[in-house]
């Protein structure tokens, strides 16, 4: 425990200013702050807030606030965690990446303002379609679900992809690129076709992949596969 600061600035996070949404995490701090404020320096107590302290860390949240009152409890310097994070640098960076995932999935009112740029909607929206699916690939062990039924993160990263696909769908495409993007969704709704989904090709956008397994996708795959070739030589 020799990384962690006990020590912690005035500016703390108070009452007023928590974000209710991360409950069990500032359930945690609390613990945590408890301990800590009654250590007297005993050797023998220093593991029991070293644990309370990552069992805090190790929350994941979805606040600003939160993310604050992490940064605050280490003084801003990187502390060692146990498994799976180890420190709290890559505890961070999964934070992060859930709250980006928060902050940039459209909404519905987002849904309005497309009308007034359609192409420039669509195309975010695929980006960000694209960058929820890989969110998956590198979502920890830890934050995953193995019930049957999606965890909070894993509902998060459905729900900006949904949101996505509204907007791409709903948008009247009027760029070749913009096009593009709607046909990629409708490529994705194909089922029956497994080849269609090998190594994330078709999540990617990678048209050249597609093109070369093309002799094993069905005619109504290829015809889609043929018509995204067709509106990118169209924009070039």
């Amino acid at each position: 425990m020799g990384e962690v600061q006990i020590s912690e600035p005035r500016s703390a996070v108070t009452p007023n200013n928590i974000d209710r949404s991360d409950a069990q995490f500032w359930a945690m701090h609390a613990q945590w702050k408890s301990l800590r404020d009654a250590w007297d320096g005993d050797e023998g107590d220093k593991d029991q807030v070293y644990a309370a302290f990552s069992k805090m860390w190790l929350t994941p949240i979805r606040s600003i606030n939160a993310l604050a009152a992490k940064l605050v409890s280490c003084n801003f310097e990187e502390a060692q965690l146990p498994e799976p994070a180890q420190t709290t640098t890559q505890m961070l960076k999964w934070d992060l990446n859930r709250m980006a995932m928060l902050e940039l999935a459209p909404t519905p009112g987002d849904l309005a303002d497309a009308q007034k740029s359609d192409d420039a909607a669509i195309l975010a929206a695929w980006e960000l379609r694209k960058a929820s699916y890989s969110a998956f690939d590198t979502m920890p062990e830890n934050l995953r679900s193995d019930s049957g039924h999606d965890s909070p993160d894993e509902k998060i990263v459905w729900e900006g992809i949904e949101r996505a696909e509204e907007v791409i769908t709903d948008g009247r495409a009027k760029s070749p690129a913009a096009i593009e993007a709607k046909l990629w969704c409708s490529l994705h709704r194909i089922s029956g076709t497994p080849e269609l989904f090998e190594d994330n090709a078709i999540i990617r956008g990678d048209l050249e992949a597609l093109e070369a397994r093309a002799d094993r996708l069905d005619r109504h795959a290829r015809s889609i596969i043929s018509a995204i070739r067709s509106i990118r030589e169209l924009g070039a």
